[in-house]
C-alpha cells in the first residue's frame, strides 16, 4: 500500500513556506487522522499520529527520508484524549482511558534502537482519583476523587521524565507521575472554548550562557 500526501512546512530561516509532496510504502490500515495534533520533532524527523495512533515521522529536508513506528499494543485503537511529545529525548505516549467509570492515565515510552526499530514500554498506569494535590484537600476529594472528573492530557515536562500536565475540570495541573501528586498551575482563561481538540505547544526557553565576570585584577 503507498500513501500520498502534501506537507507545508515554515521555515523562520527563510521567513517562506515550503511545499513537499511526500509519497511512501505505508502499513495496511495507515491513515492521518483528520485533525493533526502538532507535529513533533524527535531524532531530526517530524512525527504526526495516525489514527490509531501509529506514528509517521518525515524529514523536512529530504522528502524521500520518512519512518514508521506501530503504536503500543495496549494503545486504544481510536487515538482519543491521548497526546504524544518528547520528555527528556524520549518519545512518549499518554492517554486517558475509563476503567469501570473511573479515569486511568498510561504513559508509554519509545525505546528507540535506531535501523533496528524499537519497542514501546509502559512507565505509568495510575488512576486519576490517587492524585493528590495536598495544598487542596477539597480539590482532591470533590474533583478528583469523583467517578467521572473533565480530565485531559496536555503535554510532557521537556526535562523531567515525571512531570506531565494535565486538565482537571478546567484546571492546568501539574502531575508528578512518581510521587501520585498534583500541583494547580492555572485556571484555563476560558474554559467553554477548550476541548479534546485544542494544540499545545511547548516552548523552553533556552538557558542564558554562563556570564564571566572581569577579573579585579585587570
Amino acid at each position: 500500500m503507498s500513501t500520498e500526501f502534501k506537507v507545508y512546512i515554515f521555515s523562520s530561516d527563510t521567513s517562506k513556506w515550503s511545499e513537499s509532496l511526500v509519497s511512501c510504502p505505508a502499513p495496511e490500515g495507515f491513515e492521518l487522522a483528520s485533525f493533526a495534533f502538532p507535529a513533533v520533532p524527535y531524532n531530526g524527523l517530524l512525527f504526526w499520529c495516525s489514527r490509531d495512533g501509529s506514528l509517521f515521522g518525515f524529514d523536512p529536508y529530504n522528502s524521500g527520508c520518512y519512518r514508521f513506528i506501530q503504536k503500543p499494543l495496549e494503545l486504544n485503537t481510536s487515538f482519543d484524549n491521548g497526546r504524544l511529545g518528547v520528555s527528556h529525548g524520549a518519545l512518549r505516549i499518554s492517554q486517558i482511558s475509563y476503567h469501570f467509570s473511573l479515569p486511568f492515565l498510561r504513559v508509554w515510552e519509545f525505546k528507540d534502537k535506531g535501523e533496528e526499530g524499537g519497542k514501546w514500554c509502559l512507565e505509568h498506569r495510575l488512576f486519576v482519583n490517587e492524585l493528590v494535590l495536598e495544598k487542596s484537600p477539597w480539590f482532591t476529594k470533590n474533583i478528583v476523587k469523583r467517578n467521572y472528573p473533565v480530565v485531559m492530557v496536555l503535554a510532557f515536562h521537556p526535562n523531567d521524565r515525571d512531570i506531565m500536565y494535565l486538565v482537571i475540570h478546567f484546571k492546568v495541573v501539574s502531575c508528578n507521575l512518581r510521587r501520585k501528586t498534583l500541583e494547580v498551575v492555572r485556571e484555563l482563561p476560558d474554559p467553554q472554548c477548550f476541548s479534546l481538540g485544542n494544540n499545545v505547544f511547548n516552548f523552553v526557553l533556552p538557558c542564558w550562557p554562563t556570564p564571566i565576570h572581569s577579573s579585579p585584577f585587570l
